[in-house]
């Protein structure tokens, strides 16, 4: 396509895993809410976003806690529309089809089939042009990384879903790497720890707070967090102690695979661009590179000089919000924006 098809574009829209962010050209991130969608047994929707995030856990048994969105992929299509046309909602007047390009960020490890899935339900929720570029761009820009230039830099974004892994020069990605396993899988690595080492069942949102209190990548000095559940024997409520040790163990496989993935990456990297990125380092973002240590962890583990993003959670989104404010830049990178049909 021609780049100046792009220029009429001023929203960018995220649909993570996690969470759902929206850009807008000259008011900056307007929405940031949790990818998930709340359902009545007769199928009315009951609640979307941060009304649902409060539920997790409490809910009744007629209602059910939907995620249509995960890995960067729609995995129920008329949830993912209705829950996007409701986003977009609270952000424009959607009393006709806008007519308004829209940039969104595409994981590299997304099919064609997938990607026509996400193009489809996000039209059918209101915006009609959708335009895709590939994640780790935005990434990068977000993180302010100047990949226009001739040197080798490296991009890892370890979201809820997915840790994607590349390496950008001159504009464009030379290598990259998509895994299936992120802050959500931390989670699950914490409840099933608990389970078989305290015999206690807690649920996603306690195992969200133990990783962000005590979870760790390396070791930290020692800390306490006193939490509550249920006996998987009696089914009655207890609490028990854990300790920032035993979550760093419950974390250690999935660290492992983020690590061997940057190492994989890392060799199949031409010599000149890995060079390159010995001495400008390699950049954290997304959500999950919050995890205490994880900078620390893959530094020594490569030997190289690791840096956490400016803004992790929102990178992605402002990255490509960039493109829509500054149009010079598709001028700059070699890789299109791809209109989605």
């Amino acid at each position: 396509m021609l780049i100046s098809t792009i220029y009429g574009a001023n929203i960018c829209v995220d649909p993570g895993t996690v969470n759902t962010s929206i850009f807008v050209n000259k008011k900056g991130v307007v929405l940031f809410q949790p990818s998930l969608i709340a359902l009545k047994s007769n199928g009315s929707v009951l609640a979307i976003g941060d009304e649902v995030k409060k539920m997790i856990g409490r809910t009744p048994e007629n209602v059910k806690i939907y995620k249509p969105i995960q890995n960067g992929v729609v995995v129920n299509f008329d949830l993912a529309k209705t829950m996007l046309k409701h986003f977009f909602s609270k952000v424009f007047r959607l009393r006709t089809p806008l007519a308004k390009r829209v940039v969104v960020p595409l994981s590299t490890g997304v099919t064609d089939i997938e990607k026509r899935a996400l193009h489809e339900a996000i039209r059918q929720a209101g915006l009609k042009n959708v335009f895709f570029i590939e994640a780790p761009i935005a990434d990068a820009l977000g993180a302010n990384i100047p990949i226009d230039e001739e040197t080798g830099r490296m991009i890892v974004n370890v979201g809820g879903g997915t840790t994607e892994i590349a390496v950008l020069s001159f504009g464009g990605i030379v290598t990259s790497c998509c895994v299936h396993l992120g802050g959500e899988y931390m989670n699950q690595a914490i409840v099933k720890h608990i389970k078989r080492n305290h015999g206690m069942a807690i649920g996603e949102r306690t195992a969200e707070e133990i990783k962000i209190k005590i979870g760790s990548a390396s070791r930290i000095p020692l800390e306490y967090m006193d939490i509550r559940g249920k006996d998987i024997i009696s089914g009655l409520p207890r609490s028990c102690t854990v300790s920032s040790q035993e979550i760093q163990e419950a974390l250690a496989e999935a660290v492992e695979v983020i690590i061997k993935n940057i190492k994989d990456t890392l060799e199949r990297t031409p010599l000149e661009l890995a060079l390159d990125i010995m001495r400008t380092g390699i950049t954290l973002t997304g959500g999950g590179s919050l995890l205490k240590g994880l900078r620390k962890a893959v530094s020594e583990a490569t030997g190289i000089p690791v840096q956490l993003a400016g803004n992790p959670l929102e990178g992605n989104v402002l990255g490509a919000g960039k493109i829509v404010i500054d149009h010079n830049l598709w001028k700059n990178l070699s890789v299109v924006a791809q209109e989605a049909r």
